[in-house]
């Protein structure tokens, strides 16, 4: 956990570069903290749980982390293209989204959800957790893909926006059947 939090692009680049024995296996890390924090968003304890008035498909909740680990493969695809100057192959972005993702969950779990009950407003929570995971993943991307900030930036917002594009695209019909 101190490596992730101080040096997140060194740890996922010693990984890749296979020195793996200090290091926990991206997978088992990301199912570790994918299994903590539904555990803890069920028991409401979450800054980012969702509302009993707005709770998600059952399918979401029950194969959460399965969708994660399918939703990165895209994303890591998209950073190797963006990113082609690291010479970071497919499977390397992948564990740097494992990493990244599931660090963040921890935060998610363990700041944000103590957080959430200090500070009432559910918009500044959330732009508390924006902020935070914006930097963080600038942070560990500089040093991973050997970019300046503003260059790593600019790429992630590039890479969620086509991500969140073609979510819209494959998730249109479930909306409109739901109108």
């Amino acid at each position: 956990m101190i490596g992730l939090t101080l040096r997140l692009g060194s740890v996922c680049s010693e990984y890749v570069e296979g020195k793996r024995k200090r290091y926990t296996n991206p997978f088992a890390y990301y199912f570790l903290v994918a299994a903590v924090g539904l555990f803890l968003t069920g028991m409401g304890n979450s800054a980012t749980a969702v509302s009993a008035d707005d709770d998600p498909p059952e399918f979401i909740l029950k194969y959460f982390a399965q969708i994660g680990l399918i939703c990165f493969i895209p994303l890591a695809f998209l950073w190797s293209k963006l990113f082609r100057r690291a010479e970071r192959n497919l499977a390397e972005n992948y564990v740097f989204s494992l990493y990244t993702f599931g660090y963040f969950a921890w935060c998610d779990v363990l700041l944000l959800g103590p957080l959430s009950f200090v500070i009432p407003s559910e918009t500044a929570i959330g732009l508390i957790y924006l902020f935070m995971f914006v930097g963080y993943l600038v942070f560990a991307g500089t040093v991973f893909f050997q970019e300046k900030p503003h260059i790593v930036l600019t790429k992630y917002v590039v890479s969620f926006v086509v991500m969140f594009l073609v979510a819209a695209i494959v998730l249109l019909p479930v909306w409109i059947n739901d109108v």
